[in-house]
């Protein structure tokens, strides 16, 4: 299946209707990748064209280009993405480890626990520092001899 026909009519789609782009140096960046994915498109052709007139068959630089163009594509699809939803990388990549366990564990809704006293849950840095305060170690005192002990007489 080619994916160049439906990206490169989203790509109009988002030139006819720009609301959708939400961050445009991302699209900016799908749209170039777009545009050397059709450059290595004209080059693989050309070199496969050759190569089939000259051996009967393509070559392998040939074959590295449409793998390239490949990669490419799933790069652009990537870039995409990010660009109409408005996420980075990073984030995108956190939403799709929370759906992979929600559907993991079977169900359609990620479980969410709330405390019992009704206050807050603490934020990652104060947890950090809780168990932090706790790690450190209290200075030993050194112990007294058993022989210096005395009775009280009272």
């Amino acid at each position: 299946m080619d994916i160049s026909i439906p990206i490169v009519g989203f790509i109009f789609v988002c030139i006819i209707f720009p609301k959708i782009v939400k961050t445009k140096p991302q699209f900016y960046m799908a749209f170039g990748v777009t545009l050397i994915i059709l450059l290595l498109n004209v080059v693989a052709n050309l070199t496969s064209s050759v190569a089939v007139s000259t051996t009967g068959g393509s070559t392998g630089f040939a074959k590295f280009l449409l793998i390239l163009r490949d990669v490419l594509w799933i790069v652009d699809f990537i870039l995409l993405v990010l660009a109409t939803g408005g996420l980075s990388l990073n984030e995108l990549s956190g939403e799709l480890k929370g759906a992979y366990e929600v559907m993991r564990r079977g169900e359609d809704v990620k479980t969410v626990i709330i405390p019992l006293t009704g206050e807050k849950p603490k934020s990652r840095e104060d947890a950090a520092a809780e168990r932090a305060a706790r790690s450190v170690q209290m200075p030993i005192t050194p112990k007294k001899d058993e022989s210096e002990r005395t009775i009280p007489l009272d």
